[in-house]
Formats: C-alpha cells, structure tokens, sequence
C-alpha cells in the first residue's frame, strides 16, 4: 500500500531530466538537485556553490575528514554541513540540509 501511495505522489511532480542520466544514491540526489535548480533557473548558481564546495575540501582537511568520518552523527553533520556552506555563502545550503535532515530520520 505504501508502495502504491509514494509511487503516485512521486508521478505528481514532474522532475525535470538531467542531461546525462546517473544511477544509485548519488544518481538519486544529483537529479533531485539539477531538478530542483532547473526549476528555479539556478543552474548555473548551484553549479559554482558545488564547485566552490568542492575546492573548500580539497583546501579544507579537518572539513573533509568530518564529513567522511563514520563515527559523526548524521544530525552533527548536517549541521556542520549547513555551517560550512553559511560561510561560503553557498545558495545550495537550504536544499542540502533539508535532504541531508530528511534522510538522518
């Protein structure tokens, strides 16, 4: 019965197709996002705040090494997560926290 009711309310919205079809949890997350920044005409904002996250770790050890750590709580980082991109001025924030708390419940 579950089954049946996500899979309606899932029909109801209409996502918007990647260019390049990805798979698995990764596959899941990055169409949701391009999606929902399509919709919003923010393509080209998400794509520098992902890139500029991207260098932060590549820059940023202990920010990498947190985020990888298994031993963290979910809820601890996501708030690190949502911190990191407050002080990047990253748009994509909203959207990555509310996915990230969605999925520690």
């Amino acid at each position: 019965m579950c089954a049946v009711l996500s899979r309606g309310m899932a029909s109801a919205t209409q996502s918007v197709r990647p260019p390049v079809a990805v798979f698995g949890i990764e596959g899941r997350y990055a169409t949701a996002l391009y999606s929902a920044a399509s919709k919003q005409k923010a393509l080209d904002a998400v794509e520098n705040d992902l890139k500029g996250f991207a260098n932060q770790l590549q820059r940023d050890r202990r920010l990498k090494d947190f985020l990888l750590d298994p031993s963290v709580k979910k809820q601890l980082k996501v708030e690190g997560l949502s911190s990191a991109c407050d002080k990047m001025k990253a748009s994509i924030n909203k959207s990555i926290s509310l996915r990230c708390s969605w999925r520690s419940s």
